[in-house]
């Protein structure tokens, strides 16, 4: 201890001798140094420091720390340099930094003026500022610590930011600017006159009205007041205006109607209107309206009009076009051409009624142009011609007369009357003889006879006798054939047998069979009937066969008659060739519709008389 004191000591006393001889006065003592200082300044502020070390306000504030501390040991070198006037001050700075160390927070107002605007206008911040302050920002722009002002032209209503950094940390204030928008502008375009024809103009105007920056009338820019535009449309046209201010952007519209002129007119005649073949006239085509071109029947005339000559050969429609720029026209006329008349042709047949066999004179008289005459096929002269014909039954005929004018016919007819049948007559003389007499037949025949048949044998068509020796009394038959028909007349010899010796029985057998309706074929199911015939036949040999053939009352007498012949010669054939039957022992007669028996009225009537009878006499 009393070694430490006399070092004190000593230490004080060099630092008192050494204060003496520099001439520095006044000391005070530093406990904590262990010095002695004359003036308290730079203890007061070593203290002050040592102080913000112990409460921590060195590591809360560093900078302004170091500050303070900084400051204080300059003024302990600025003492020992004998500055002391200087070195006090500087003490007494540093006391007063680290006594003041970490201050409170700077605070700050911001304000806008006006705090309501209209968009494009402007409004001004300002910045107080209040406290320890190192910088200040409005609105990020950096101004002065104590505050400041900024210029802003917001589009829209915006909150405004400040801010204020000190050593006591940082501060923020707010204001608003708030932005009025204007409603958009009015813009009206109209047009005058609204409807042209092409070619023409029109006036496009526009009037605008609220708060307006710029005009647009078709891409032409004009006074915001408004303006026009001439516009010459080819088509119907719509046309914009836009108008744009701090309001927005509003649009205008109008539109031109393009009217076509009207379409050209076009008038087509022809004079004359009506020719005759070979004939020509002329086509006429007026015009009117606006024209650019106009066609008559294919060929361009001009525009006024134009005349064409035709010479058509038939009835003939025309047509003209006129073209302009309201479009086309069409107009038609027609040409009407007259043929000539056509000819006449008168055909007569003299006589017009003949028997078959006879002819006619068929005459063709024509007039009018003709060219070329037909009678019946055959080429006569144009003025008419005969021809002799001989038609078997009524026939029509035809002539034909062709001219220019086209082509007339005429018809006759030439009626064919057949001759009234033939008739005829048959007799025997005597009519009764014994067996083993003759007798007499005698055909007698009148009218037309072509044929004549006396007991199966063809005779004179003008009659004639033939001597019969039956040996049992027989009928016998003819008939005669003509133009007119078939005749069938009989007649019967009766052979009256010797006393002696007995006559021989008679043996008779009768059948009959069935046709189809015109047909003359044998039907199967009369084969059956048939072989009893051919059978009885071969039995007896010698009989006599006859053959009767018979229709139903359909069709004419003629025809009935041919079929009722064939009906009879079919049986006979079959009888022949299936059979074996001598034919020189057959009679065939045909008599048509003349004998039924059962009535023609019913179906069942008239297939029980399409039949051929068949009668076979034996002795």
């Amino acid at each position: 201890m009393i070694s430490d004191l006399s070092k004190k000591l000593t230490v004080v006393l060099v630092v008192v001798s050494f204060l003496l001889l520099s001439g520095c006065a006044g000391f005070e003592y530093a406990p904590k140094k262990d010095y002695l200082f004359y003036h308290k300044e730079l203890p007061q502020a070593e203290r002050a420091v040592e102080d913000a070390v112990l409460s921590g306000k060195d590591k809360q504030c560093p900078e302004e720390f170091n500050e303070a501390k900084t400051l204080m040991e300059k003024a302990y070198e600025t003492y020992w340099a004998c500055r002391t006037k200087e070195a006090r001050e500087m003490a007494r700075d540093a006391l007063i930094k680290a006594k003041h160390l970490c201050p409170p927070p700077p605070t700050c107002e911001l304000t806008a003026s006006p705090k309501e605007i209209e968009i494009e206008q402007s409004s001004t911040l300002t910045l107080k500022t209040s406290g320890k302050v190192k910088s200040a920002l409005i609105d990020g722009t950096p101004v002065t610590v104590t505050g400041g002002t900024k210029v802003v032209t917001p589009r829209n209503s915006m909150p405004y930011l400040a801010h204020v950094l000190g050593p006591g940390g940082s501060g923020t204030c707010s204001a608003s600017v708030i932005v009025n928008i204007p409603p958009a502008p009015n813009c009206e375009l109209t047009v005058s006159p609204s409807e042209i024809e092409r070619g023409q103009s029109a006036t496009l105007t526009l009037k605008t009205s609220g708060k307006i920056k710029s005009a647009i009338i078709d891409n032409t820019i004009v006074s915001p007041n408004g303006g026009t535009k001439t516009v010459t449309p080819l088509d119907s046209t719509t046309y914009i205006a836009q108008c744009s201010g701090p309001g927005g952007l509003s649009i205008g519209s109008a539109t031109v109607a393009v009217v076509p002129p009207p379409p050209p007119g076009c008038d087509l005649t022809a004079s004359p209107a009506e020719i005759e073949e070979g004939q020509s006239t002329t086509l006429t085509l007026k015009t009117t309206g606006q024209v650019t071109s106009a066609i008559l029947d294919g060929s361009e005339v001009p525009v006024t009009g134009g005349t064409k000559t035709v010479a058509p050969k038939n009835t003939m429609p025309y047509l003209a076009k006129c073209s302009g720029p309201g479009g086309s026209s069409i107009a038609s006329t027609t040409v009407s051409v007259i043929p000539p008349a056509p000819p006449k042709a008168e055909l007569t047949a003299s006589p017009n009624e003949i028997e078959k066999g006879q002819s006619s004179t068929l005459t063709l008289k024509t007039s009018g142009k003709v060219t070329s005459a037909i009678l019946d096929g055959t080429e006569v002269a144009p003025e008419g011609g005969t021809k002799v014909v001989t038609p078997s039954t009524s026939s029509s005929y035809l002539a034909h007369a062709t001219g220019p004018g086209g082509t007339a016919v005429s018809t006759t007819t030439v009626s064919v009357t057949l001759p009234p049948p033939p008739k005829c007559e048959l007799t025997a003389s005597p009519k009764e003889i014994e067996q083993g007499a003759s007798s007499t037949i005698t055909l007698k025949t009148s009218g037309k006879v072509t044929t004549a048949i006396l007991d199966g044998t063809e005779a004179d068509p003008s009659g004639c006798s033939r001597t019969v020796s039956p040996k049992s009394t027989t009928p016998y038959i003819a008939s005669v054939i003509g133009p007119g028909g078939t005749e069938i007349c009989t007649t019967t010899v009766s052979v009256i047998p010797p006393p002696l010796p007995i006559p021989k029985v008679i043996d008779r057998f009768t059948t009959h069979v069935n046709f189809d309706f015109n047909k003359y074929d044998i039907r199967p199911s009369e084969r059956p009937e048939l072989q009893k015939v051919i059978n009885f036949v071969k039995q007896k040999p010698g009989a006599k066969i006859y053959i009767d053939g018979h229709t139903d009352a359909i069709g004419t007498d003629n025809y009935n008659q041919a079929l009722s012949e064939k009906r009879a010669e079919a049986v006979r054939q079959y009888l022949i060739k299936e059979g074996g039957i001598n034919e020189s022992g057959i009679i065939t007669v045909g008599l048509g519709e003349s004998r039924p028996i059962a009535p023609n009225t019913t179906d069942e009537g008239r297939a029980g008389n399409r039949r051929a009878e068949i009668v076979i006499i034996a002795e």
